[in-house]
């Protein structure tokens, strides 16, 4: 019967086999005995190798050990090969022919891998802590991946998923490096494509150099948007809107601003936040030109204005009482006017006299284009004794009586002049004759 099906060869069956001691062997028997023999003998592999298998042989986890250099190879593997170097082409189906490939055993292919070997999952434990020759890849970075997981620069397979860099447990930095060990000074560009096979819509970049620029680009025509992550948007612009230079000065509306703030809301109307221009120390509000050129026109509306400290001169730079103002102040009634008492003084009154009592100690001389329209002088005569009143040249003085000349002022007297022009002024009083 040769072998059974399990290895194992068993002669033929009586009355062909045992023989019995003293009979005569019938020669069919003898023959039968014979025949099967060397049919077994027929299905075994021979050493000189004239012997070919007819089916795949199963080794039972045995290893083929002290084997010399492979030929062509264009049969199928099945089982584990441990190390095996091939220097003839390899054609076949491998599918498990290196699962328990290591670090310390290598598989060398040294001919042309076939289609349907190259499409095995397991192809890549056969090159672990392998360098291919040539292609600059570790293996070691392919572990447990197939093509489908690695993106392409200019063919496909195109990356359309998540890259994600350092997920997990750990505290260690992850990084996306673009342009790293580069030599020379290129562009490193990060490009977001909104159409596949489109221009880029929006680029991030790195200028070259040690010192080249950072820029987030938008070459469509929506905004560039900032936001904080409760929505709240803190940049949005779809053309230039806001400006920070190297010098530290903003523009808002505006590319170039002429100081620390600057904004912009149309022609010549551009409010301007700059260092001290009259005074020690402190800034200046400007309401200028585009040329910064000119000042214009600046309004505050608000229900309530609050100064702390320090005077505020109006019509003037300075100042010298918390409100000080350079001309007419008025209200529903008219001008308003406080009268301010000077010093004791006599002789030709000068403009410094204007809306302020003087305290003559002797006569006056009033002349004309010296006070300005609205202004007023009161005198109060504190001589001891009469004084005149000298009505000096380009002006004209009336009273209740008509143009008059000079005028004697009693002594503790009080007179009043307002002058209607420089050269036109009304005088009347206590004590005036």
């Amino acid at each position: 019967m040769s072998f059974d099906g399990s290895g194992t060869f068993t002669p033929a069956a009586s009355p062909n086999f045992p023989a019995v001691g003293g009979q005569v062997i019938n020669a069919s028997y003898y023959n039968a005995v014979i025949n099967d023999i060397a049919a077994g003998l027929t299905n075994t592999l021979t050493r000189d190798g004239q012997g070919k298998p007819t089916t795949n042989i199963d080794w039972n986890a045995k290893n083929l050990t002290n084997v010399a250099t492979f030929g062509a190879v264009t049969g199928n593997f099945s089982g584990t090969v441990t190390a095996v170097a091939f220097v003839g082409p390899l054609t076949g189906n491998a599918s498990t022919a290196t699962t328990a490939a290591t670090a310390t055993n290598s598989l060398s292919l040294g001919g042309t891998l076939a289609a349907n070997f190259l499409q095995t999952a397991n192809l890549l434990t056969a090159i672990l802590a392998v360098d291919g020759a040539g292609s600059g890849i570790d293996a070691d970075l392919l572990d447990g991946q197939q093509g489908a997981a690695y993106a392409l620069l200019n063919s496909s397979p195109i990356f359309t998923g998540t890259l994600t860099a350092g997920s997990g447990v750990g505290t260690g930095a992850a990084t996306v490096e673009v342009g790293g060990g580069r030599s020379g000074s290129g562009t490193a560009n990060v490009d977001f494509h909104a159409v596949t096979g489109a221009d880029f819509t929006a680029r991030i970049i790195r200028a070259g150099g040690a010192n080249g620029n950072f820029d987030i680009v938008n070459t469509g025509i929506a905004a560039i948007r900032l936001q904080n992550p409760s929505g709240d948007t803190i940049f949005d612009n779809a053309a230039e809107s806001v400006r920070i230079t190297n010098a530290g000065n903003v523009g808002i509306g505006i590319a170039t601003p002429q100081g620390k703030l600057q904004v912009k809301d149309g022609t010549d109307e551009n409010f301007l936040v700059r260092g001290n221009l009259n005074l020690a120390d402190g800034v200046t509000l400007y309401s200028v030109n585009d040329a910064n050129s000119a000042t214009r026109s600046m309004e505050f509306a608000a229900s309530v204005y609050y100064f702390a400290g320090g005077n505020v001169g109006i019509g003037l730079t300075n100042p010298t009482s918390l409100l000080h103002v350079n001309g007419v102040i008025q209200d529903d009634k008219g001008n308003v006017r406080r009268l301010i008492k000077s010093g004791e003084t006599s002789g030709t009154l000068t403009s410094a006299s204007a809306n302020e009592i003087v305290r003559a100690t002797g006569g006056v001389t009033l002349n004309g284009s010296v006070f300005t329209d609205n202004d007023s002088v009161v005198i109060l005569n504190k001589s001891g004794g009469a004084i005149t009143i000298t009505v000096g040249g380009g002006l004209t003085l009336t009273s209740t009586t008509g143009a008059t000349g000079n005028r004697t002022l009693a002594s503790n007297g009080m007179a009043t002049v307002w002058f209607n022009t420089a050269s036109d002024a009304h005088i009347s009083g206590s004590g005036l004759t």
